[in-house]
């Protein structure tokens, strides 16, 4: 019996074959990799010795230029147009292994999970008792979240990039949807309350935020299947 393992997830079965799906983010087969094979790749890399270094031949002259062929840059200036257009790439590159490193997205992820419930139980509060400081109090509450979507879509961007290896399954296209729904929404809401002022505010403006809610929960459960393939305690 062999052992199988999901690359998206962790999610471990024993079996001939691996299955047709992950039972908990859904991948396909494609996706598992077995313990014989680890050993295979381990064993194979721990194998290759360095290969012999080459002859040394004594360095040819200047080739003659062909006729009609486009001239050939200087390696200088090549080198130093690609530096100068390069160091932006690094930049980003070295703060998108940073983000990676230090857990970014699920630091980032409990901003909305943690900042929407207060803005939801203020707005409920200043609607039934007809509180303006309250109503006011869940609107900055919203924008502060909104303030810090774009570092949780994008860190949730570089994690399925990095960790999940662009891994297309029903869980990662559930966290997308209610990523955005949250964005959506908290545009609407800001919009809305803008343009409209206090007035605009009532029941439906508190079940858009509800909905907002709802989709922020269910993006951090969706997270948690990836990282908690088993409950212990509970298994």
């Amino acid at each position: 019996m062999k052992r199988w393992r999901c690359r998206v997830c962790g999610y471990e079965c024993e079996g001939e074959e691996p299955p047709e799906k992950c039972p908990v983010c859904g991948a396909d087969r494609s996706f598992f990799t077995s313990d014989e094979a680890e050993k295979v790749d381990a064993s194979g890399a721990a194998a290759q010795e360095p290969a012999a270094p080459a002859a040394v031949t004594a360095p040819a002259g200047p080739a003659a230029p062909v006729r009609g062929a486009p001239p050939v840059p200087a390696a200088g200036a090549g080198a130093a147009a690609a530096a100068g257009s390069g160091k932006a790439g690094k930049l980003t590159v070295f703060a998108a292994k940073w983000l990676v490193r230090l857990h970014a997205h699920p630091v980032s992820a409990h901003v909305p999970n943690g900042v929407l419930p207060v803005a939801v139980v203020f707005l409920f509060l200043g609607l039934v008792f007809d509180w303006p400081a309250l109503r006011d109090a869940a609107f900055y509450n919203v924008v502060f979240v909104m303030c810090a979507m774009p570092l949780v879509l994008c860190s949730g961007y570089l994690d399925w990039k990095v960790k999940l290896k662009k891994a297309r399954t029903p869980i990662i296209a559930g966290k997308i949807a209610c990523g955005a729904v949250v964005l959506v929404i908290g545009i609407g809401v800001i919009v809305w309350r803008g343009f409209g002022g206090e007035a605009s505010v009532g029941w439906p403006f508190f079940f858009a935020h509800l909905v907002m809610l709802g989709a922020a929960g269910a993006a951090g459960y969706l997270g948690g299947k990836l990282v908690f393939t088993r409950h212990e305690g509970l298994d």
